[in-house]
């Protein structure tokens, strides 16, 4: 059985991709994802996004509908003026990061600031040392992921308007001719509101939706195994069945296993194995240990035996 493969590219202005001042925009964005996968994956992709990572591949899915085979939302606020509204109460921790991102800032250094970053509590705000704990990795992850940012890339997210003009989910959703799954972190922590995903799921043709209760908004983060299992098991979430169900059991040359989505109207076949994905996330990605369980979680789903 051919092994899916994972791409997991770095946005602008993060990581190890290029800084474009004045290019932090959806539609920047897309552009660079369209370009990744039309030039490097070379065929249609399965689309999994987080947080702004989310709302690029929704602009994505909805511009180039024939690069998108299947979709997957984490998270990523649809409505705007909600997403800035959340947004103002996070512009000092924001600002904060933005300084930390200044060019030739020791990564130690960012890590011994980050130790006392302020997190609101029930009593008031704590270092983020106690909630956290002062070893955890997460400071690592993140004074990495900061030296590798473009200052300018966290000025576009604090003056919010510019970035997101193009993101008009009541006129994207609808556009989305894939099936499409929102993976929901718990609103009690900060995920999506209830009301916004049903929202969506009116607006999305083929859509589903799954909640992971005591999850925040970060999803992977400490725990990346649930949101990975809502991602890996998407057929089950939307409701799919194994095309012996359906009479259209098909291998593929290459001996994929394809599974059927059946709908009233139409019959879509979406190759959940063998097919590439690309994950887009927002800041960069270290999570080895998440990849490395995408791929162990799909792998033994293709060792099962296929339907006869």
């Amino acid at each position: 059985m051919t092994a899916r493969r994972v791409y997991a590219p770095d946005m602008r202005g993060h990581g190890k991709s290029s800084w474009t001042p004045g290019g932090y925009h959806m539609e920047g964005f897309a552009d660079d994802i369209e370009a990744f996968v039309s030039g490097v994956v070379g065929e249609s992709v399965v689309l999994c996004g987080h947080s702004l990572g989310g709302q690029v591949a929704v602009q994505t899915a909805a511009r180039r509908p024939d690069l998108v085979l299947g979709l997957v939302i984490g998270d990523a606020p649809f409505d705007r003026a909600r997403a800035k509204a959340a947004l103002a109460g996070e512009r000092a921790r924001i600002e904060m990061w933005r300084d930390l991102a200044r060019p030739g800032l020791p990564v130690d250094e960012i890590r011994g600031r980050l130790l006392n970053m302020p997190i609101a509590g029930s009593e008031g705000p704590v270092p983020a040392r106690q909630v956290f704990g002062e070893d955890s990795s997460w400071f690592d992850f993140m004074a990495q992921t900061l030296s590798e940012h473009d200052p300018a890339m966290l000025d576009a997210v604090i003056e919010f308007d510019r970035m997101h003009a193009a993101y008009d989910y009541e006129r994207l959703l609808p556009r989305i001719e894939c099936p499409t799954l929102i993976i929901q972190a718990d609103p009690v922590l900060g995920g999506m509101s209830d009301e916004e995903v049903e929202r969506g799921l009116a607006l999305i043709r083929d859509g589903g939706a799954v909640k992971l209760k005591g999850i925040g908004h970060p999803l992977f983060y400490p725990d990346p195994a649930p949101a990975l299992r809502a991602i890996v098991d998407v057929p089950c979430h939307l409701g799919w069945v194994s095309c012996t169900a359906c009479g259209r059991c098909v291998r593929h040359p290459g001996d994929y296993l394809f599974l059927c989505f059946v709908m009233p109207s139409r019959h879509t076949c979406w190759m959940m194995l063998g097919v590439p994905a690309v994950v887009v996330t927002p800041i960069t990605l270290r999570m080895n240990r998440s990849l490395a369980s995408c791929a162990s979680m799909l792998a033994a789903r293709s060792a099962r035996p296929s339907p006869s």
